[in-house]
């Protein structure tokens, strides 16, 4: 006779569904709430009782003061619990807690990053430029990068700056920035084919942050077929739109034969130099080396970023 065979059952797996609703549905009851008096935020949080907090979570309705029930309307009153069509057949009861909040205020972290004005140093020997990209350097760490030459004009090759340097000021700019000036020490100024940059490393924090919010987080290299591109210069707290207008060009710029070098409309001032090229998607396609002129038509001309990247071994921060 032949043995049976016992087939083990695999155990169903043990799910467990959130009991709040999906983000649609939440928003839809935060938007109720926060028609009733009174009412300033909503978040879901231990519920409280007595002072005491219970591991029962709660849909939580901020308030700036509470008011007793009797003062208020019928309709004026959080409802203690709010139905929720959990599934077709059965409903789910959300308990409401009710907590006064005494004031809200940001915490704002100024950061160096595009955009951003290094002021001009004559202790330094530093001219007026912009801040570029921040940097994560193996020797040195978090750096940002500005024009090479705002500190060796149109000397070539490169400059390493001792320990006892001069510091710089770098000013923190833009509408959604917090104003202040940090100090930084220059590390390293060069100007050679593929790239014009300094490095200075901040004594805050260094991000990839145009005004402080926007996020820089991407590299673009050029190819022939981007020509036309509406792309943004990060000037000194602002963008402003440009078209490429030329890719992969050599000039001699400042007495240095520069390659792979970027075209695009004149958009640029004295002080803008180190200052990103940008596209819609916040990608960096270049930096700030100068300007050309063509048959009388003024050009803004900017290195390659992948350029420096690679001389420098150095993601972005």
């Amino acid at each position: 006779m032949s043995k049976k065979t016992t087939v083990k059952r695999a155990k169903a797996p043990r799910f467990q569904p959130s009991d709040f609703p999906a983000e649609g549905d939440l928003r839809r009851i935060y938007s109720e709430l926060l028609k009733y008096p009174n009412v300033t935020g909503v978040y879901i949080g231990r519920k409280k009782k007595k002072g005491r907090e219970l591991k029962q979570l709660a849909i939580v309705c901020c308030v700036e003061q509470k008011v007793g029930a009797r003062r208020l309307g019928k309709e004026q009153r959080l409802p203690k619990r709010i139905k929720w069509p959990r599934t077709r057949s059965k409903h789910f009861d959300l308990v409401t807690d009710v907590r006064v909040l005494d004031g809200t205020k940001l915490h704002a972290s100024p950061v160096v990053g595009p955009g951003d004005e290094l002021q001009a140093s004559p202790a330094a020997g530093a001219e007026r430029a912009t801040i570029g990209l921040a940097l994560l350097h193996p020797d040195h760490g978090a750096v940002v990068t500005t024009a090479g030459h705002a500190f060796i004009g149109e000397g070539a090759g490169t400059m390493v700056f001792p320990a006892n340097a001069p510091l710089v000021d770098v000013a923190n700019l833009g509408a959604g920035s917090v104003a202040g000036t940090f100090a930084a020490r220059p590390l390293k100024a060069s100007r050679v084919a593929e790239a014009d940059y300094a490095l200075l490393k901040p004594n805050a924090e260094a991000r990839n942050l145009f005004n402080d919010a926007l996020n820089v987080s991407a590299v673009h290299e050029a190819r022939p077929e981007d020509v036309g591109t509406v792309l943004f210069c990060l000037r000194r707290g602002e963008s402003q739109a440009t078209i490429l207008r030329g890719v992969n060009s050599t000039a001699n710029m400042g007495n240095v034969q520069m390659t792979g070098l970027l075209l695009t409309d004149d958009v640029t001032l004295p002080g803008d130099s180190g200052c990103c090229l940008v596209d819609q998607g916040l990608r960096v396609w270049g930096l700030l080396v100068g300007g050309a002129s063509f048959q009388g038509t003024v050009r803004s001309v900017f290195a390659s970023a992948q350029a420096l990247l690679t001389l420098e071994r150095s993601p972005l921060v």
